[in-house]
């Protein structure tokens, strides 16, 4: 599946997991609009 991202909210997210310190994310917004989703998807492709 083809999920878009917003680009400046997913350079933050790759960033922090690529720091080598402890991060804390807190991903805010209306509701059903994709957060964890996207959240997921980027976690996924930076991780596996």
């Amino acid at each position: 599946m083809n999920f878009l991202c917003r680009d400046n909210e997913k350079e933050k997210l790759e960033k922090i997991i690529k720091s080598d310190k402890a991060e804390l994310v807190a991903v805010l917004g209306m509701r059903r609009i994709g957060k964890t989703f996207c959240g997921r998807l980027i976690f996924d492709q930076n991780l596996l």
